[in-house]
């Protein structure tokens, strides 16, 4: 193996006393270039995870108004948005009913109604941000709107919020919060990394 050959390709050499039993020889790998280690750019790709937190602050009669941030890895918040969702229930009504709190993994759903409009109507959309593996619920998408009329146990999100106590609660500038965080959760979905949700109850 040339000398260039061997600083960008790194050969991977395996400790596993199964795979040496099998008849591995490090000598014939790195002659021949069997084995190659990802470079440190590949790994960081592979292992890049992106982690949110929604805390719900407020639960009332008919919805919940909560904050987005992103985790950073030394467990810092960057703010992303406000959220609202359905109110809180012992027994689910459909459609009127917040999930549960808990950790979902997103992914982006390319099929049914809802991504046919958004194709339509969103230029870069690339499928719905779906929450996966929900307790008791499917569907479960992160979408804009601004109040309890527009969403049936979905995440909506925006840039503004109106109190949840004297009156219902009310996202403003859904439209351009929902876009910022869709490009934000959808690029790294489609960059091959990973992304998550953490929903918890503080109120």
């Amino acid at each position: 193996m040339s000398k260039w050959c061997a600083q960008r390709f790194p050969v991977w050499v395996p400790t596993d006393p199964q795979v040496v039993r099998l008849g591995y020889s490090p000598t014939v790998a790195q002659t021949v270039g069997l084995f190659f280690a990802p470079t440190i750019s590949e790994r960081e790709s592979i292992m890049r995870h992106h982690h949110y937190v929604l805390h719900r602050f407020s639960s009332a009669a008919y919805c919940t108004l909560g904050l987005l941030h992103h985790e950073h890895e030394d467990g810092g918040l960057r703010f992303v948005a406000f959220t609202l969702e359905d109110e809180k229930r012992d027994v689910k009504v459909m459609g009127q009913t917040r999930i549960p709190s808990g950790t979902y993994q997103i992914k982006l759903r390319t099929e049914g109604g809802m991504h046919a409009r958004y194709k339509t109507r969103f230029k870069g959309h690339a499928g719905m941000l779906w929450l996966q593996n929900v307790p008791g619920f499917e569907w479960i998408y992160i979408h804009p709107g601004n109040d309890h009329t527009h969403t049936e146990g979905c995440i909506l999100v925006g840039d503004g919020v109106r109190e949840n106590l004297t009156r219902n609660g009310f996202l403003s500038d859904s439209v351009t919060g929902y876009q910022r965080v869709y490009a934000e959760m959808a690029g790294a979905i489609q960059r091959g990394e990973t992304v998550s949700i953490t929903v918890k109850d503080i109120a």
